[in-house]
């Protein structure tokens, strides 16, 4: 079967997504197309909590220390066996986590939005002399606002050069327990340290149908659909436009090259995809192709592609980058015995930031999430003493209900080693799996260490009496960047300042993949805003 567009798109996560709306929008004759299909609401219905339950999750078998393993597990992350399109982590390895299905990993997003700042884009990251970004804030200061206005960003205009403001609604008030752990550590950096109202894309509009109710799933996908996603958010809107059209269960294998004006480079012939229910082979023609499957997923589509012409594809794959962070849970003995009557959900937490100096004497910029809800797991019960039974349950009923994890972030140390490669295994497809080869620089151990020693510092001043670090294996951060790097020449790069392929004059890259040097802050607003900037290009240039 063939198909013909002006403009294909492949994926719908946070680049794709924004980029299909915008040109749908425009009247662009737009395909989009996305492996699996929309999840439905109850694929994020709320699990009980160990509360509901009625027993905290001891039984009669449970012994003492109990350390559960920290891990995202979700029905619409890949199969191993029938869906993975990586080999399996080794020892120690890159955790990556895959989910083919319309919204991408923005499916389990907990919307926190962060417009990246005038250092960010001026290279000052000590590390990464080999990325840097080709464009300035003021390239991208409109389009973070409309994009803000589109998600319904929330928070508060607090006038930090790290955090620069933006174009929000009002957010919700500080609950006791982010009171609690604001003011006991009101100065304790002294101005290297801001505590700040959270940035998150989500709905708090009281007449809207998909406000946030506060349920506590925000990480595990938004029952309610408050959080921003483009299924529940914009495809609405486009859905029965007639330019418009989404495939789902629609997989891209491979881009077919054909060469061109040399000045200009290859041009991009179709798109090979098949369906994945039917096993029926598609071919995409289109005048404009525009990749987004992810920082992980995009490399290895443009890796297949050009595997028999490697010259089409050079530094496709290399300093792929996650977010080095600390992660330190607690409870808070001041909330003993106290009535805990106010929303506990994942999405009221607290943001802060600031500066700490590493080993070196080099002062790093630092993110951190302070969130505390009713846990689903039983963290709390990690540290917990030997004590008579009876004495256990009332020991955990408190802990549950004043426990709080703090998540500390700061900048990736882009190593060229870092990559994404092709395997020599097939996935379910027939094509070619990616292997992930990945190293923890010293740098970001140094840094974990010592956002780890902050975090638990920070915690025990507001009375964390257990402080628990949790494992971070390579991955878990969830924030991909960097394999299809944006630059200002083909020596520094893959795609340009406008997103275009270097060596092609009709395929560009649009998500996490095209970010050189990922930030202390989360990445997924700057995709959402690069991707608003490319659709004004391309409609300015093709509509």
């Amino acid at each position: 079967m063939t198909l013909r567009a002006k403009f294909c798109v492949i994926g719908t996560g946070a680049g794709g997504g924004i980029l299909a709306y915008r040109l749908a929008k425009a009247g662009a004759d737009v395909l989009v197309i996305n492996s699996g299909r929309i999840p439905a609401q109850s694929e994020f219905e709320n699990e009980l909590s160990p509360e509901q339950k009625g027993h905290f999750e001891i039984g009669p078998h449970t012994t003492f220390p109990v350390r559960p393993e920290i891990s995202i597990v979700h029905p619409l992350l890949a199969d191993a066996v029938s869906r993975s399109s990586i080999e399996g982590p080794r020892e120690g390895g890159f955790h990556h986590y895959q989910i083919h299905h319309v919204n991408g990993l923005q499916n389990l997003w907990n919307g926190i939005c962060l417009r990246y700042s005038e250092d960010d884009f001026a290279n000052r990251n000590p590390y990464s002399e080999d990325c840097r970004w080709p464009i300035s804030l003021s390239d991208l200061a409109h389009h973070y606002s409309e994009v803000e206005r589109l998600a319904l960003v929330v928070g508060k205009q607090n006038g930090l050069r790290q955090f620069p403001d933006g174009s929000f609604l009002a957010p919700r008030s500080a609950r006791q327990i982010d009171r609690l752990f604001i003011d006991s550590n009101a100065g304790s950096l002294g101005p290297d340290l801001f505590f700040l109202e959270n940035r998150k894309s989500v709905d708090l509009r009281p007449d809207s149908t998909q406000k946030c109710v506060a349920c506590g799933n925000c990480g595990r996908g938004c029952r309610s659909g408050s959080v921003y996603k483009f299924s529940t958010h914009l495809l609405p809107e486009i859905r029965t436009l007639r330019n418009f059209r989404l495939l789902e269960h629609t997989r891209a294998i491979k881009v077919a090259a054909v060469e061109s004006d040399r000045a200009e480079g290859f041009s991009i012939s179709h798109v090979v995809a098949i369906d994945e229910r039917a096993a029926q082979i598609i071919e995409i023609e289109a005048d404009v192709v525009i990749v987004c499957a992810g920082a992980i997923e995009s490399p290895r589509l443009l890796l297949n592609s050009f595997a028999d012409d490697r010259s089409k594809a050079e530094q496709v794959g290399e300093f792929l980058q996650d977010s080095p962070r600390a992660v330190v849970g607690t409870s808070f003995f001041r909330l003993w015995f106290r009535p805990a009557n106010e929303d506990r959900g994942y999405g009221d937490h607290i943001l802060l930031g600031g500066q700490i100096k590493d080993s070196q004497g080099k002062r790093i910029p630092f993110v951190g999430q302070f969130w505390s809800d009713f846990m689903k797991a039983p963290y709390y019960l990690a540290e917990m003493p030997r004590l008579p039974r009876f004495m256990v349950e009332a020991i955990s009923r408190q802990v549950y209900k004043s426990t709080a994890t703090l998540v500390l972030f700061s900048p990736a140390v882009p190593q060229r080693k870092n990559k994404v490669a092709l395997s020599d295994r097939v996935d379910h497809f027939g094509q070619r799996q990616a292997r992930i080869d990945y190293e923890t620089s010293e740098i970001e151990a140094d840094h974990n260490r010592r956002l780890a020693t902050l975090g638990r510092r920070m915690l025990r001043k507001a009375s964390g009496y257990i402080t628990d670090d949790v494992g971070s294996p390579p991955g878990s951060g969830i924030h991909y960047v960097g394999t299809c790097r944006m630059a200002a020449d083909p020596r520094g790069g893959v795609v340009d300042k406008d997103l275009k392929y270097f060596k092609s004059k009709n395929l560009y890259v649009c998500d996490g993949s095209v970010i050189p040097v990922l930030s202390e802050k989360h990445p997924t607003l700057t995709i959402m805003v690069l991707a608003d900037r490319l659709a004004e290009r391309l409609i300015k240039t093709y509509v």
